[in-house]
């Protein structure tokens, strides 16, 4: 995941929306069969990371264990 802040938007604006999101992606797993995801196993982030616009950016990654349906 990546977020891109623009110029009307704080640096610390783009790291409460990535910390924002990180939080929703990790509280995404349950055993409600029509939620696919089963487990979020690995996360890492937000970082900064340079953008040649100068504006604020932070990137995040996310291992997601799903689970899927028989296919016929």
């Amino acid at each position: 995941m990546t977020i891109l802040g623009s110029d009307s938007v704080k640096k610390e604006a783009a790291t409460e929306l990535a910390l924002l999101v990180c939080a929703i992606v990790e509280a995404c797993p349950s055993t409600d069969p029509a939620n696919p995801v089963a487990a979020v196993t690995d996360s890492n982030g937000p970082y900064k990371v340079p953008d040649d616009t100068g504006f604020p950016r932070r990137y995040s990654t996310f291992t997601l264990s799903v689970v899927g349906k028989a296919f016929s």
